[in-house]
């Protein structure tokens, strides 16, 4: 046997099992192979069933407040989804027609709980004065007194010369306002009154003090607070932007019979915007279902479009049910990503290997590994989130280093005179120990991420800590028998094989035999200097220097620039259902009627503190039916304006104030209001599943909720309001937001910490010398604050997804590490070019072969995982850096100087 080939023991276990394995798959190859066949099949039958749960909400534990609260919003009101049609024309008219068009096709689905195309406000307006806070009301009441008495002093001339030669009164009355500045719209606002409610109420009573063009833009100004936008965006419509900025063209007029429909101008564009909304049974975080009406729905619109009647009009479907596109693209993205990492991967292993067989070959254990994977992940969780939903493009870089290792140290063997059994077992003996420990480490850093909070980086770990184990398992149980099996059929075709000597050559190329091991080697033989190390290991010191004056690494906080490509339909239709810079608001959730009339009162004394600026409106059951008692009150003061306005003093006013009194005549004989008579589209903003309406309300913020720093903010002052000693909780996805980036920083230098202490511990158990565990955290160090500099510099920042993979770049560091100390400990001192060479080359392979599994997420649209290649591949290249420029001479100045033969290491 060659001097620093392994001793075959058959004394310890793994040498007895890989032996007698080696020799099975040699003389029955089939048999192993047809076994771990259908295991790989039936994975892939589980495999295939994997969804993908975008919902950032899964990524959090179960019982964090912000989910509970979200998962009871949901629970109570249904569905909170919104199924929504979006139409564009420069016709108003054209615009109300589609709708109804729509709301009566839509109506019909079974699966339709409800449509609408418009929002009555004629009830609310017949009841305007209702409304009013009481310091209001008197204060139309002494403006309308004041103008009856100047009314009454004009038509007395004596008097009005006998009252000027007085001395007027500290007390006296002012003198006649008028209506100018009534009514007050900001105390109007605290009573919590619907946005667009309000803005509809200011626009009647104060008709004749702006033209139509002006009260038509306040009226989309009002509502970009809007109700309208309470009433979908409860149920989770989302706005959509209108891209870059172009010039307002001012509003035309809209007929007052559309001046109920959800629909705004959008100045920009020069066109009429149009929504028709829908709550459906199901929601659309369900897939398939979501896929399903998506395409109904374009379907309709492709049949209504295809009458040629609206040639100008942009209809398209929108809101939450286009969420699918978003899986749909991430799906796309995993194939370019796997696509550029396994061609990648693909090219470098056929030089590794030089045959293309074994290139196909050394793949089939990775191939199975990622089937068992993903129903291993299927039998776990069902389902995949964003943070795993690449795993298998991670997997093939990962995966990859242990065939590499094994292919490389069998070829290695052979090539020394081995017979195929002897080699194989000699390999497996050889890279055992190594192999095993490598795992180890890649495994105890992914499972250290079970000492976090954050339940998408546990996901990931437990996942890629099964991919880990299962890649392992999957090259120790396929590669001899795959391999075997092509190498006794190659001796076969080409024992028999006849024809010109060209083809024979082909041929043999193509199915190599037993006397055909090729490749195993990236490095050549290089006899390199001491001297020549110890200028580089300089060169290192002065880089690390240098390095320091690097800008610090930020954090990412806006998930919109974590995200795919836009999923927007193309229609900023905000306009239409009530814009704002919050579109979904949050969902106070009551236990009754009379809790949320105390906290609609705790609110309204919050409205307007400058602590609780981030609110902008807030809307509950009061905000629609006032108190019973305040309402008699305020119907009291009413008829005494009633009466004033009665007066010949009033009645016969002519002018601006003239209309504006006839108008508000109109408002002074008032029904009260009552829970019954509400409009339909009131009641199912306040109402629940289960038939209850009241116990919930909305609370509007002024705050991009993307911005996990923005919704951290509101959450602090909003995620539970008080009402007599109870706590109630508020449901946000701003707070889920903010919980998630809140919840990543948290986690992140802890479970760093704690990955580098088990890394520690594995290493220590495994070398159980203080020179392994030296040179490891010495490596790691280096290596991690290389990583962090040079993010400062091209300014790449820290965000909740590429946080995920710094436990994997410690543990690839790790890897490589011990796989050039085994080996360096087998051959002793003074074989620096021999370690690169043969075990230098299969850490070369395997370590690119790592960075290639993340550099495909470098090229995909989706922002988060771009993020994770742009780490992994800076991460993994500047360990590879350091890797092969002070580990060699750190190990050989460090370890014994003779060979540590018995090791089982490679």
């Amino acid at each position: 046997m060659p001097e620093h080939s392994p001793k075959l023991k058959k004394s310890s276990i793994w040498a007895r099992l890989a032996s007698f394995y080696a020799r099975l798959s040699y003389e029955k190859p089939w048999l192993p192979l047809l076994v771990l066949a259908l295991f790989t099949a039936f994975s892939l039958y589980l495999g295939q069933k994997l969804k993908i749960d975008t919902n950032l909400r899964v990524l959090l534990p179960k019982d964090t407040p912000s989910v509970q609260a979200l998962l009871e919003a949901e629970h109570r009101k249904g569905s909170t989804d919104l199924f929504t049609i979006a139409i564009q024309d420069p016709s108003p008219e054209v615009v109300a027609r589609l709708q109804q068009i729509f709301q009566d096709s839509i109506r019909t689905w079974e699966e339709t709980v409800w449509a609408q195309s418009s929002q009555e406000k004629e009830y609310f307006a017949k009841r305007a004065l209702l409304y009013f806070p009481v310091s209001q009301l008197v204060d139309l009441k002494k403006r309308l007194e004041n103008m009856v008495a100047g009314e009454f002093q004009n038509s007395n001339p004596f008097l009005v010369s006998l009252l000027d030669d007085l001395d007027e009164p500290d007390d006296a009355q002012p003198k006649e306002k008028g209506l100018e500045g009534w009514p007050d719209m900001e105390a109007l606002k605290k009573e919590g009154l619907p946005p667009d409610i309000l803005a509809s109420l200011k626009k009647e009573l104060q008709k004749g003090q702006q033209n139509k063009s002006q009260s038509q833009a306040s009226e989309n100004e009002g509502s970009d607070i809007s109700s309208n936008n309470s009433t979908t965006n409860s149920a989770g419509v989302t706005k959509e932007s209108s891209g870059a900025e172009e010039q307002e063209v001012p509003a035309p007029l809209l007929p007052d019979s559309l001046s109920d429909r959800l629909m705004g101008w959008h100045g920009a564009r020069n066109a009429w915007v149009g929504v028709v909304l829908s709550q459906l049974n199901q929601p659309s975080t369900d897939a398939d279902f979501a896929k399903a009406i998506y395409e109904r729905g374009e379907a309709l619109i492709e049949r209504v479009q295809a009458s040629g009647e609206y040639p100008n009009a942009k209809i398209v479907v929108a809101g939450a049910y286009r969420n699918f596109r978003e899986i749909k693209e991430i799906g796309h993205d995993i194939v370019v990503a796997g696509t550029i990492s396994l061609s990648l991967m693909m090219a470098l292993l056929f030089f590794f290997l030089r045959r293309p067989l074994p290139l196909l070959l050394i793949n089939i254990p990775l191939f199975a590994a990622m089937a068992w994977t993903t129903a291993a992940a299927y039998l776990m969780y069902q389902r995949l989130t964003l943070l795993t939903a690449f795993i298998l493009a991670l997997i093939l870089g990962l995966g990859i280093e242990y065939t590499i290792h094994l292919y490389s140290r069998w070829a290695e063997e052979s090539r020394k005179g081995l017979s195929p059994i002897d080699a194989m077992t000699a390999a497996l003996i050889g890279t055992g120990r190594a192999l095993l420990s490598g795992a180890a480490t890649n495994i105890v850093a992914m499972l250290s991420l079970q000492a976090g909070h954050f339940q998408g980086f546990r996901e990931y770990g437990v996942i890629v800590s099964a991919g880990i184990g299962l890649c392992l398992m999957s090259t120790w149980l396929m590669i001899p028998p795959t391999f075997f099996l092509f190498q006794r059929l190659g001796d076969v075709v080409n024992r028999h094989l006849g024809g010109p000597r060209w083809f024979r050559s082909t041929v043999e190329w193509f199915m190599p035999g037993s006397g055909e091991i090729q490749g195993g080697k990236l490095i050549p033989y290089l006899n390199i200097p001491n001297q020549t190390w110890a200028w580089v290991g300089g060169l290192v010191a002065v880089a690390t220097i240098a390095l320091s004056f690097a800008p610090p690494v930020q954090f990412e906080n806006d998930f919109r620039n974590l995200r795919g490509k836009s999923t927007g339909a193309g229609i900023s239709y905000g306009r239409a259902v009530g814009a704002g810079k919050n579109t979904s608001p949050a969902v106070i959730l009551g236990k009754d009627e009379k809790q949320m009339r105390v906290i609609h009162d705790s609110l309204a004394l919050r409205s307007g503190r400058p602590e609780d600026s981030m609110m902008v409106s807030f809307v509950t059951l009061q905000s629609f039916i006032p108190p019973q008692e305040k309402q008699a009150d305020r119907m009291e003061i009413i008829k005494g304006i009633d009466s004033l306005l009665s007066t010949r003093a009033l009645a016969e006013r002519q002018g601006e104030t003239g209309e504006r009194l006839a108008l508000l005549k109109q408002y002074t004989t008032p029904s009260f209001i009552l829970q019954d008579s509400l409009p339909g589209w009131a009641k199912r903003f306040l109402g629940e599943a289960d038939g209850n309406v009241g116990r919930i309300g909305y609370i509007y913020a002024e705050m991009r909720e993307s911005d996990a720093v923005e919704s951290s903010k509101f959450q602090k002052g909003f995620s539970e309001l008080e009402a007599d000693g109870e706590k109630v909780p508020v449901a946000s996805t701003g707070f889920i937001y903010a919980d998630v980036v809140n919840m990543v920083k948290n986690d992140g230098l802890r479970l760093a910490i704690i990955t580098f202490l088990l890394l520690i511990i594995i290493v220590y158990i495994d070398m159980r010398d203080w020179r392994g565990v030296l040179v490891v955290v010495g490596f790691i160090s280096l290596s991690a604050w290389w990583t962090y500099c040079l993010m400062g510099l091209i300014g790449l920042k820290l965000g909740m997804f590429n946080l995920v993979v710094l436990p994997t770049l410690l543990s690839v560091s790790v890897d490589s590490v011990i796989h050039l100390y085994h080996r360096r400990l087998e051959l002793g001192a003074g074989k620096i070019s021999e370690l690169l060479s043969t075990t230098g080359s299969a850490v070369l392979a395997g370590t690119l072969n790592n960075a290639f599994g993340f550099m495909g997420l470098c090229f995909v649209d989706h922002k988060g995982m771009q993020t994770i290649g742009l780490l992994a591949t800076l991460g993994i290249g500047t360990g590879l850096l350091l890797l092969f420029t002070l580990i060699p001479v750190t190990i050989e100045w460090l370890c014994p100087k003779e060979p540590q033969l018995g090791l089982g290491g490679e």
